[in-house]
């Protein structure tokens, strides 16, 4: 089992703006068009810029104005955000370009907790803390107005800091869903398109990996620990209708922002007054669930998943308020993990912070032990999606997201795709399997028999990509079952019988060296199973190599050997020579060990 755990540095990798800075802008931005004396141009101005490709989808509300209204209302006055400005606005003064709403919400929330103790102490003892009293003041004042910080006001606070919230995190998810779901995505990162991932644990709002990357992993089992945005808002609408915004758009929202436990021991199962604002609240609250202690268990109870699994977090900075999930999984038994980092500043990070979550005798075991199960890989660099590429991954997701049918929608959309197929436009149809996905989308229009004929001569002209399986447009269907559908079924046959009929080309023989590539660069050490089929499959390509690939099959192989396989590679080539029958298949295995002294020796090892 591969999973892998992905943070907000996923997103940000791909080009979108997800730091919290991003949506702080976005709010002035929206109140600046709002207020403005030019109001109606202003406003349109700033859909045009964040709303544009959403409205075009069909996925927004008709009556653009019900979006900015339902803005309005979740914005204005709103606790929360007016506080963020201000201290943002203050990292500005200093040069400083940053903000982190759940350090800065427990930093608000645990001023009150102790002014109001403060003021507890004080009428029992008549003693005044002066110290602690200006503190929390200062960070409160920021916050609310000094009026309202009084004795015998204080406490009628939690109620409204609680519902701008929730009016907050609402506020976000138009951003997320509105804005970044709908966004051209130009980046892909090797590291995940050249691997397999079977499970997916994300601590983001967004769909970035199921836009991107499902039309080549399908059938991934998703978690999303904090919740993620709603694709279908279309209750907007009734907005206007109720006097209180929360009580038609919070009951489906399940997105988690909060603070971790701050409480001691003595005191956190007592006092309940800051309880929504806490993480495990939420996620009970908003029944985010565990999906990924099921997949733990999926490993203890099935022998093939033992020792081969392994956990790949990517633009996770491994912060302690997600502790509790990162110690499941990094100490399971039978989990091997490589953490990706960009740079060596956020190296370190990650390095102390996993400190903190794991104990230092920990990471130093883990890492440098007997057996070690941690590697930290600097992750390679991203990549520019072709223009075709970004286009049409655009065009799937907006079939997809379609929560109804659409006619003005379905005219655009269908128009611009039969004039991609009447161009004969391979740049834009990029590749089969991108063809593949098109179909599939189309055909749960109920479009399969017209562009069944349309979109096979499209494939059938692309570069050949070996074998599809069904199974990567294996979906949930609403009897539970999970597979692919008939009619997709039928044109994957189609064009794998066309692919058994052609000699491979290049293009295929590329994508072996790069997943080749990829697995001489990992860090974790294989075992002797996976190594073995590795050098069979990489010995095999040698029987009708391309010119100019026999040396560098070669090379990988020993690079393989020398690197992640190292510990178990000579025992493996050992049992593989005595159980050879070939002549040829044993020179070839003495020649590798050939090599791979040779390899060792000029490199020191």
């Amino acid at each position: 089992m591969n999973i892998l755990m992905i943070g907000n540095g996923f997103d940000l990798e791909h080009g979108l703006p997800t730091k919290y800075t991003d949506f702080l802008k976005f709010i002035k931005d929206f109140n600046q068009a709002y207020y403005s004396p030019h109001n109606t141009t202003a406003l349109q101005e700033f859909e045009n810029i964040y709303f544009s490709a959403a409205f075009r989808s069909g996925i927004c509300p008709s009556d653009h104005e019900t979006l900015i209204n339902a803005l309005r209302k979740l914005i204005y006055g709103n606790l929360w955000i007016n506080y963020f400005i201000k201290v943002h606005d203050e990292h500005l003064f200093l040069k400083e370009n940053w903000i982190d709403f759940e350090s800065e919400i427990s930093s608000v929330v645990q001023a009150m907790d102790r002014l109001i103790k403060y003021y507890a102490d004080y009428r029992l003892t008549g003693v005044e803390d002066t110290a602690l009293y200006h503190l929390c003041m200062e960070t409160l004042t920021k916050f609310v107005d000094k009026e309202s910080l009084e004795i015998d006001k204080i406490k009628a606070n939690i109620k409204p800091m609680i519902f701008d919230l929730n009016r907050l995190i609402c506020a976000l998810e138009i951003y997320i869903e509105y804005y970044i779901n709908h966004m051209n995505i130009q980046y892909y990162n090797p590291d995940i398109l050249y691997n397999a991932f079977d499970k997916i644990i994300s601590f983001n709002y967004s769909h970035t990996y199921w836009r991107l990357y499902t039309t080549i992993h399908n059938g991934a089992n998703y978690h999303f620990v904090h919740g993620y945005t709603r694709s279908d808002l279309r209750f907007l609408e009734n907005l206007e209708k109720s006097p209180n915004i929360l009580e038609n758009y919070m009951p489906g929202n399940n997105m988690v922002l909060g603070i971790d436990e701050f409480l001691s021991d003595d005191r956190k199962d007592k006092e309940t007054a800051f309880l929504p604002f806490k993480k495990y609240y939420q996620r009970i609250y908003k029944n985010t669930t565990n999906n990924y202690k099921n997949w733990l268990k999926e490993i203890d109870t099935n022998p093939e998943f033992h020792k081969r699994n392994t956990l790949y977090i990517f633009g996770h900075s491994l912060d302690v308020t997600d502790g509790d999930i990162l110690r499941d999984l990094i100490n399971h038994n039978g989990i091997n993990t490589i953490i990706y980092y960009k740079n060596k500043k956020q190296l370190e990070q990650q390095i102390t912070n996993l400190v903190k979550v794991l104990g230092s005798d920990t990471v130093i075991e883990k890492v440098y032990g007997n057996d070690p199960c941690i590697t930290f890989q600097q992750q390679r660099k991203r990549e520019v999606k072709t223009e075709g590429e970004v286009l049409l991954q655009s065009t799937i997701w907006e079939l997809n997201a379609m929560p109804s049918p659409g006619k003005e929608l379905d005219k655009i959309v269908l128009n611009y795709i039969n004039k991609k197929i009447e161009q004969k436009d391979l740049k834009y149809f990029s590749s089969q399997h991108t063809v593949i996905s098109l179909f599939d989308s189309l055909q749960k229009l109920g479009l399969r028999e017209k562009f069944f004929h349309k979109l096979l001569p499209i494939a059938c002209e692309l570069p050949v990509n070996s074998t599809f399986d069904y199974e990567q447009w294996a979906y949930m269907h609403f009897d539970n079952s999970f597979k692919c559908d008939s009619d997709t079924m039928r044109f994957i046959d189609c064009i794998n019988e066309h692919n058994s009929n052609q000699v491979a080309s290049n293009q295929s023989t590329d994508y072996k060296k790069i997943k080749y590539d990829h697995i001489s660069h990992q860090r974790i050490c294989l075992d002797k199973t996976h190594y073995s089929q590795l050098v069979k499959e990489i010995l095999s390509n040698l029987d009708g190599y391309y010119c100019g690939s026999y040396d560098k099959y070669w090379n990988y192989l020993v690079k393989i050997s020398c690197g992640p396989a190292k510990k178990i590679a000579r025992e493996a080539i050992g049992e593989l020579i005595n159980n050879a029958d070939d002549d040829c298949d044993i020179i070839q295995y003495n020649h590798l060990l050939h090599l791979m002294d040779e390899y060792e020796y000029k490199n020191g090892s």
